[in-house]
């Protein structure tokens, strides 16, 4: 795992990189000198005025949301955002690749039946994770949350939301263009396979799309301050800092928006009186439910049943205490701690009226996971295989991208028995890529008919001399 490969520098010999600086106009400059290329060669299409578009969102992003994403040291070049470049490139590639070798498809039509597959389905894979956890995404004011949608560099596409979004971006295109539909559709296949191989190469840098605990030899492990590790700390697998902590019965299971917010203790000088005034209105609803034995907490006194008073947490680098109002508050400053790599504070109520520990960051306990990306792009290099073979035998447009949706579905339901990163959807008892993978395979059920009754055909045989 690595999320961060390496920093680009704000600016290069003095000059700006980003905003209304280097990038800006070389993209400027290199989209007006393609369209007067295209004008003056004659070849304007409708495909040459449907790069504006995308012209005009990069040149946004540049200007408003780089400059809000970068962080102290420069921009991030996420491991995550590089394999996902890499495994564009590669699905491209093949695509192109098989078009021209099998059927002498124009490589500007597959270019843009490509750019419509990729932009779209991003857009899917986004939208998709944007909906489901739509509580994390959320921000306090409306800049924020546009600058957390559209940060998917550094993780958060679903694999489900990108197939739903490149399908339609094909769809929208082989209309436009009169392309046979199955045919079409056999090509992309084994190239979207290809990429989701890659891409869950880049899940295991960024860390997410995890397995459960795993206790077998080829469990795999994660840094600490990694999703493995926050997931476990969340879910009281593990301890953090020696401590587990859980909600008093009287406030246990409240619904967030009914939960009181993290409030800061502000200005310092009142934190004392703010404190003994918290512990004697004993609205606390944290307290400490286990304590590691051996470990520095319990070297300090620290004890099962005490109620947390306060932690301290961050704000852009800067310690701030927060009252305790739930066990969310107290892990959200916790998990910050561990990100930050600092100690751990805490208010108690014990002894009267409260003390504050410090417990120094001395490493953690991490269980083992299992290695479902590796499993997944694995499993989906086996299939971009097995379609590609199947292409050079079967005589008949359509069994390629019938065998896709047979064979992805059912890998990944089975695979999500090994995942423990999402819920029960809409109690079904199955997530939600589960209860997708179901509709799949009915949709599969369908397309499979479809093509056993429909005329043996290659409808791109001939169609390029």
């Amino acid at each position: 795992m690595r999320q961060t490969l390496f920093y680009i520098p704000f600016e290069i010999f003095g000059f700006p990189l980003f905003g209304f600086g280097i990038l800006f106009w070389v993209i400027l400059i290199a989209t007006a000198v393609f369209v007067l290329y295209r004008l003056g060669k004659g070849k304007a299409n409708a495909d040459t005025w449907g790069y504006l578009p995308i012209c005009l969102i990069a040149e946004a992003l540049i200007v408003y949301v780089v400059p809000n994403i970068a962080e102290p040291q420069g921009f991030p070049i996420r491991g995550y955002g590089v394999f996902l470049l890499l495994a564009i490139s590669a699905a491209m590639g093949l695509l192109l690749y098989r078009s021209k070798k099998l059927w002498n498809i124009p490589a500007d039509l597959i270019f843009s039946l490509a750019l419509w597959c990729i932009i779209c389905g991003l857009i899917g894979a986004r939208l998709f994770y944007v909906i489901e956890y739509w509580p994390l995404i959320r921000q306090p004011n409306l800049l924020e949350t546009l600058v957390d949608i559209v940060s998917f560099a550094k993780g958060g596409l679903v694999v489900y939301g990108s197939i739903i979004g490149g399908v339609v971006g094909a769809l929208v295109f082989i209309i436009r263009n009169r392309l046979p539909l199955y045919a079409t559709f056999d090509l992309l296949a084994p190239a979207v396979l290809l990429g989701i191989a890659i891409g869950r190469l880049g899940c295991l840098m960024n860390g997410c799309c995890f397995g459960a605990v795993c206790e077998a030899p080829y469990g795999m492990m994660f840094p600490p301050g990694s999703p493995v590790h926050l997931h476990q700390i969340e879910h009281d697998e593990v301890f953090a800092f020696g401590l587990k902590f859980a909600e008093t019965p009287s406030t246990s299971g409240t619904a967030p928006d009914e939960a009181a917010p993290r409030i800061p203790i502000s200005p310092w000088e009142d934190r004392e009186d703010v404190l003994r005034h918290y512990a004697k209105d004993k609205r606390s609803a944290v307290r400490i439910e286990e304590v590691e034995p051996g470990s520095e907490a319990e070297r300090l006194g620290l004890k099962k049943g005490t109620t947390v008073l306060a932690v301290e947490g961050y704000r852009q680098g800067t310690p701030v205490f927060f009252l305790s109002r739930d066990k969310a508050s107290v892990l959200y400053c916790l998990l910050e701690t561990i990100e930050n790599k600092k100690d751990f504070v805490l208010t108690t109520d014990s002894p009267e009226p409260f003390r504050t520990y410090t417990i120094k960051n001395a490493g953690f306990k991490i269980l083992p996971v299992y290695p479902t990306q590796i499993i997944s792009a694995i499993s989906a290099a086996v299939g971009a295989v097995l379609l590609l073979l199947l292409a050079r035998l079967c005589k008949k447009d359509g069994w390629v991208v019938l065998l896709f949706f047979i064979f992805y579905p059912i890998g990944r339901f089975l695979l999500e028995m090994l995942r423990c990163d999402e819920d029960s959807f809409l109690g079904t008892g199955l997530t939600i890529s589960q209860n997708t993978s179901l509709v799949l395979l009915l949709f599969a059920a369908l397309l499979g008919w479809s093509v056993f009754r429909g005329p043996k055909t290659r409808a791109y045989e001939g169609r390029f001399q």
